[in-house]
């Protein structure tokens, strides 16, 4: 065992959508019997530390450092985190794969749905589903109809996971004898 042990010996970031942050820790951990000093911590974009100041680790006790990714593009990323010590420098392998978000979303079915011959004043519900096709979970932030006669429940707000759905339940009520039509807008 060295002076000082790093772990882990590399990081690794996997999956992580364009222009979001991940972070892992790395552990520095102090193996001799007197105060080592960690004196700086570099590494290249797209990665990050949050680093600032000299860090003393006593003997026998840890530090944690967070390294950080932030991709600005869909890639593989290498680098090494350098780290500074009273005790020598060390090197550590930080690898990093990002991916393009892509927001998709279907709504079933996509034909749409009639209603038949519903009573006048009289509702009938409808359930549609939204399916999540994307690579990234969606947050609904609207439902609305084109004709005030098709009211959607209020599902603002819902997460839809990747591969996911969701139940948009439309009820249909005609004030009037007549042929009626609405887009949906999710």
């Amino acid at each position: 065992i060295g002076t000082l042990t790093i772990l882990p010996d590399s990081v690794i970031f996997t999956n992580v959508p364009v222009s979001s942050t991940a972070t892992r820790s790395l552990v520095i951990r102090n193996n001799s019997s007197t105060v080592q000093t960690v004196t700086g911590v570099s590494v290249g974009a797209p990665f990050g530390s949050d680093f600032l100041f000299l860090c003393s680790i006593n003997p026998g006790q840890t530090d944690t450092i967070k390294i950080s990714f932030t991709p600005t593009s869909a890639g593989i990323f290498q680098d090494n985190i350098s780290l500074q010590t009273s005790a020598g420098s060390y090197t550590v392998l930080v690898k990093g794969t990002s991916f393009s978000v892509i927001y998709d979303w279907v709504l079933e079915p996509v034909i749409g749905h009639n209603y038949g011959n519903v009573q006048l004043n009289t509702g009938s519900a409808y359930s549609f589903t939204l399916r999540n096709t994307g690579n990234a979970a969606i947050t609904v932030n609207q439902v609305s109809s084109s004709d005030a006669a098709f009211v959607p429940s209020n599902i603002v707000g819902a997460v839809i996971p990747v591969n996911g759905t969701i139940s948009v339940p439309v009820t249909f009520t005609p004030t009037l004898v007549s042929n009626y039509s609405a887009t949906l807008k999710v």
